[in-house]
């Protein structure tokens, strides 16, 4: 406000004339004439000087700025160069405008300007180290950043981000070199401590790190941040034990920090050591037993170990104390839907406000929950309903659609979908199902060029991958792409289906061998699927292991008693079919 206050004084003085400066008159009339002597000097304003114009332009430029009024302020700015066209100063305020108006480009060439006037300015230095580092051009930040710091710039900042700087450029040496050097000027900079530690951790040297992290809590033992760093360093290296250590030193050395103690708790549940977070959660609640915090990570800690019933009891306490907390309402739900409570999962979810960020996820569960009651139509309404008025997800559309699809009701399925590709058009779980519904309704082309789009948008969707592989297998075309699909499949997930898919495509490129393990595998997965047992039964007869082939396409024919091809199978091999439909 003073600042303001001043620039308006400045303005005022400027218009009024005051701010002048004395100049001798060439005209002073001659006493010999007998005319009065007048003074010699008399007063003009500086307003009508360039200079005093580009005072008076830049004072209303800043004005505007202080309002807010930023293309306004350019205007009055451009003003004022056009009276001072060489003021590093005016270039200098104009980059600040350009931030403000978050144009960076445009604030880098102001920049640029300003330093072709006033090339050893070090704050202009500065301002462009900081630019480019914001814009990731680490090579010209390094050069403006160090060029500050030789002009006398020696703010803690400057050397953090040149040090940065240096790291993301691959530098680590010129990274710690720097820090080193403030740490030498300011060696109780925690941030430039921190810094090296997070460099030495980068690059790999371990225990520089560790020691850099231990010096900063030797010094500072209150620093949550240093014990979750070091902790985080240990668990990377995948000593757990240690991280664990960590979090426990934290703790004793500030008890009274509760974040703490949850990140340590939520550490170990990360870990799977559940035990050991209940212990933990015992302990804190010796301290706040009215803490729903506490209960809420109880319940989580029960639902990893599928303790239904216990998990309910501790949400239910933890919402007694925060009733307006919809996390652990939801919670509450899914604790008893997991129980089959269908109804009272119902009710909780019912109460989740269409305010909430949860309300999205508290439908989507209603939706199941009308499903398993045998009230589909109920189900339906619902997601209906509610779609338009909710942010688009793609759970939401996949599941009304499979509502509809459990009806036979392809067309509205299909329709469903559409209408959540046209929200989201780069769901690959859409785009999955699209080709699904696709292949369906007989359009195999369709369904594999969906399919592939499906995993050009995410190329560890696992079930997209399997339907391409499979389908090139069945075609017995482009069958080392297949083999590749395959194999990416099952590297992401090895369910029955998939391992059968790698193992039928093996099985095409004529390599049984290394089909057998796969097809058993899957085999052994899925023993009630008749279509597995098919491929494997194919794959025994074709080692000439008859009687493997003979039985197992007998448990693939009493599964489907219609499958003729089985039965032709089973015949060629001199044996009569089991009795049923031919």
């Amino acid at each position: 406000m003073a600042a303001r206050i001043l620039i308006y004084v400045f303005v005022l003085l400027c218009l009024s004339g005051c701010l002048a400066a004395p100049r001798k008159d060439s005209t002073v009339p001659s006493p010999e004439k007998g005319r009065p002597v007048e003074s010699q000097f008399r007063y003009r304003s500086l307003v009508d000087e360039p200079v005093g114009k580009a005072l008076y332009h830049f004072g209303r430029a800043q004005l505007l700025a202080v309002d807010g009024e930023y293309s306004a302020a350019l205007v009055s700015l451009e003003e004022a160069l056009g009276n001072d066209p060489e003021s590093a100063f005016l270039r200098l305020f104009k980059t600040e405008l350009y931030l403000s108006m978050n144009e960076s480009g445009q604030a880098v060439r102001a920049a640029e300007d300003a330093l072709i006037y006033d090339p050893d300015n070090a704050d202009i230095h500065q301002l462009m180290g900081n630019l480019y580092f914001e814009l990731g051009n680490d090579a010209k930040a390094i050069f403006h950043l160090r060029r500050g710091i030789e002009l006398g710039n020696d703010e803690q900042g400057v050397f953090l981000r040149l040090a940065v700087a240096h790291a993301r450029s691959g530098d680590a040496e010129s990274a710690v070199a720097v820090l080193k050097k403030l740490l030498e000027r300011e060696p109780d900079s925690i941030l430039g401590r921190l810094t090296l530690a997070r460099i030495y951790r980068q690059i790999g040297l371990t225990s520089l790190a560790v020691d850099t992290f231990r010096h900063i809590i030797a010094g500072r033992p209150e620093l949550e941040s240093t014990y979750l760093e070091l902790a985080g360093l240990y668990q990377q290296q995948g000593e757990v034990d240690k991280a664990i250590a960590v979090f426990r030193e934290g703790v004793r050395n500030n008890p009274a920090n509760w974040g703490l103690r949850y990140r340590l708790i939520r550490f170990l549940v990360a870990v799977g050591r559940y035990d050991v977070a209940l212990s933990e959660l015992d302990k804190l609640h010796a301290l706040q037993p009215r803490d729903p915090e506490g209960y809420r990570l109880r319940g989580l800690v029960l639902m990893e170990q599928k303790k239904w019933s216990a998990a309910e009891t501790a949400f239910q306490r933890g919402l007694e104390l925060a009733p307006e907390s919809d996390q652990i309402r939801f919670y509450l739900g899914t604790a008893l839907e997991r129980q089959e409570r269908w109804q009272r999962a119902e009710e909780i979810f019912q109460d989740i406000p269409a305010e909430s960020d949860l309300f999205g996820d508290a439908t989507s569960h209603l939706g199941f929950l009308y499903h398993r009651q045998g009230r589909t139509d109920e189900a339906i309404a619902l997601l209906t309903e509610r779609l338009p008025d909710l942010e688009p997800r793609a759970e939401l559309y996949s599941y009304l659609a499979a509502l509809y699809e459990e009806r036979k009701q392809y067309a509205e399925a299909r329709q469903v979908v559409d209408q959540g590709l046209k929200a989201l058009p780069r769901s690959a779980e859409l785009h999955y199902h699209s080709g699904l519904l696709l292949e369906r309704a007989g359009k195999s082309v369709e369904a594999l060029a969906t399919m592939k789009q499906a995993v050009s948008l995410n190329a560890e969707h696992a079930e997209a991958l399997n339907f391409i592989a499979y389908a090139y297998a069945e075609r017995g075309e482009n069958l080392t792409e297949a083999l590749e699909f395959a194999r990416r499949a099952v590297a992401l997930n090895n369910d029955g289906h998939i391992l059968d898919t790698l193992g039928w495509v093996y099985y095409k490129m004529g390599r049984l061998n290394e089909a057998r393990p796969e097809l058993e595998a899957a085999a052994a997965l899925l023993s009630e699927d008749p279509v597995v047992l098919g491929h494997l039964g194919d794959l025994y007869r074709d080692l000439g292991l008859n009687d493997r082939a003979l039985a197992t396409y007998r448990k693939a024919l009493k599964l489907n008693p219609d499958d003729l091809e089985i039965r032709k199978k089973i015949e060629a091999l001199g044996e009569e079919p089991p009795s049923g439909k031919k």
